[in-house]
């Protein structure tokens, strides 16, 4: 744009509508002013994205949601004149296979995606409960999705990733898979050898909590044994997990590892094109199900390493897509489509030479080439490229492109990838996505701030050295002058984007900070001493439900370097006590 956005923001009537807000009255009561949505939907740009954004979790997400954002937003002198006290949202929790994590997240989305209760994941065999697991679930998840096997996007660019096969994710012989071991802390760790514990570690009360069903009574246990599904008691008392870290320690070898390739287009996700007489249920259903996740996720405030596109959102919105944004998602085609036409302007400028005969006209079209290669030759038939069934008109896999056609042939594979071809896709994502709450719901963000609200905040380029310090804490032997921290810190600020985002997996469960930044982390990303001697034969473990880091005292920055890489790379497989 040619104008920051930020400039039409009005802080006046910012404030108006965030006073408004915080009546709880009119909001319990479902009470709200007129004006209130009407400012929202017709002035979007004249208001603050974090207005908007308390707006839409108090009116679209339920009285509970409502009533913990405006709790949030409240200073601490706002919380002390309150002597308002929350009870916690109910909480829904699940353990899962994670050897069939994707069939299981189906049925646990089936069952409890339409639920107000947030949902709390954790996987048999593994100790691990509570925040960490969970944002790992929605994160690996996510990626399943973008695995190109389904056949779900248009494809502009990928990455490989080696990874450790299910049947190499080993449990320890003394946890049970039917039930959660009584200890009253977990945290993950990637050591080879038996670790002492951290000199302190966060009370027991902050990270156990007991959640009740609604009837306030023990649910039964659900057994799907087909997919390795169970309902927890939502009163058990559990521990929150940290770090993926467990299994085996020894470093994996090649034949325990399997390759899979990921869709990873720089202008994001959008469907691949499919045929209106195509048979395509099992496409259907998965984007039915991803619409399910990404609501789910929007309303936990879970983040997702799922970048959809700025189009998939406007279509989702029902708003119009132009030629742009098709280049943003698929760029390779839009470059092949915007060189053919540059030869339909050119047809067009003969015809409209006022100065040359029919015959002249004639003779110059059909010396129109590409790249000096005649459009007869290049072999164009009315269908979409690489999809022979899909015909962009009758009988069109049969006709062939020509100089005269040209135009509508451009016309017509635009549609089908923007428009016919993605239509039941858009469809189905949005079908699952209103069962959780409505799509429309969301018709005051833009694509971008969509983007982040899924995704949470994208980094570009390396972390900020002050940013870091102002938001880490050092705990129980360590103090921001000791030199660990500091070798850490300029660890973190060396990393690329994908060693952030490993960085992030392990030690807060999901690749992505939250919006902010790492100052929005809660609670703050904190390092503490693990004891251990000698410290360098230790590796580092984590809390990711406390975003907890128990880093050894390393005799160089060198030795922090290797410990911590080894313990990111080797560490990510399941969740078990340090």
């Amino acid at each position: 744009p040619l104008v920051p956005a930020r400039l039409f923001v009005s802080d006046k009537l910012s404030a108006t509508l965030q006073r408004q807000l915080r009546d709880t009255l009119t909001l319990c009561s479902n009470a709200l002013p007129g004006w209130c949505a009407r400012m929202v939907r017709l002035y979007s740009p004249m208001l603050s994205f974090n207005v908007r954004l308390v707006h839409w979790r108090c009116t679209a997400l339920g009285i509970s949601r409502a009533l913990q954002t405006l709790h949030e937003s409240m200073s601490e002198a706002e919380l002390a004149d309150s002597n308002v006290k929350l009870a916690r949202i109910q909480r829904q929790k699940v353990r899962i296979s994670r050897h069939r994590l994707f069939a299981c997240a189906r049925r646990v989305l089936e069952l409890y995606g339409k639920s107000r209760a947030v949902l709390e994941v954790e996987y048999f065999g593994e100790v691990g409960t509570g925040l960490g697991p969970t944002l790992e679930f929605f994160t690996l998840l996510s990626r399943h999705f973008c695995d190109t096997s389904r056949r779900l996007w248009l494809v502009e660019r990928t990455r490989k990733e080696r990874v450790k096969a299910t049947a190499a994710i080993t449990t320890p012989s003394h946890v049970k898979p039917d039930h959660a071991p009584s200890s009253s802390s977990s945290s993950s760790s990637a050591s080879a050898s038996a670790s002492a514990p951290a000199s302190a570690a966060p009370s027991s009360s902050a990270s156990t909590s007991i959640s009740m069903s609604s009837s306030g009574e023990q649910p039964p246990v659900l057994d799907h044994s087909g997919d390795h599904l169970a309902l927890v008691s939502s009163d058990t008392p559990h521990r929150e997990g940290g770090a993926a870290g467990g299994g085996v320690r020894e470093p994996v070898a090649e034949a325990d590892q399997e390759e899979v390739v990921y869709v990873d287009n720089p202008g994001g996700l959008f469907p691949a094109p499919i045929a209106e007489s195509e048979d395509a249920s099992e496409v259907l259903d998965h984007f039915l199900m991803l619409g399910r996740l990404v609501a789910k996720a929007l309303m936990d405030e879970r983040r997702l390493d799922l970048l959809l596109s700025g189009a998939f959102w406007k279509a989702l919105l029902g708003r119009p897509l132009s030629f742009g944004d098709f280049a943003a998602v698929y760029p390779t085609m839009a470059r092949s489509i915007a060189q053919l036409h540059v030869l339909v302007e050119e047809r067009a400028r003969i015809l409209a030479h006022p100065n040359l005969s029919a015959e002249e006209k004639a003779q110059q079209k059909e010396a129109i080439t590409l790249s000096g290669v005649p459009l007869d030759e290049i072999g164009l038939y009315f269908n979409v490229p690489g999809q022979p069934s899909f015909e962009l008109k009758p009988n069109g896999s049969e006709e062939e492109v020509t100089i005269d056609t040209l135009d509508e042939y451009i016309k017509l594979l635009l549609e089908a990838y923007l428009e016919r071809g993605v239509r039941r896709q858009m469809e189905a994502f949005k079908s699952g996505f209103n069962e959780v709450f409505p799509v429309d719901s969301l018709s005051s963000f833009s694509p971008a701030e969509l983007q982040e609200m899924v995704c949470g905040w994208l980094s570009e380029g390396p972390w900020e050295r002050h940013d870091i310090f102002e938001s880490i804490v050092a705990d129980h032997g360590y103090t921001l002058e000791s030199g660990v921290i500091e070798w850490l810190v300029n660890e973190m600020c060396a990393m690329d984007g994908k060693q952030q985002q490993q960085f992030l997996l392990f030690t807060c469960g999901t690749p992505r900070l939250p919006l902010g930044g790492f100052k929005s982390l809660q609670p703050r990303l904190t390092v503490v001493r693990k004891d251990g001697h000698p410290p360098d034969a230790f590796l580092p473990s984590v809390m990711t439900c406390a975003n907890y880091v128990k880093m050894p005292d390393y005799s160089s920055p060198a030795v922090l370097h290797e410990r911590l890489w080894l313990a990111i790379t080797e560490g990510h497989s399941c969740f078990h006590l340090s």
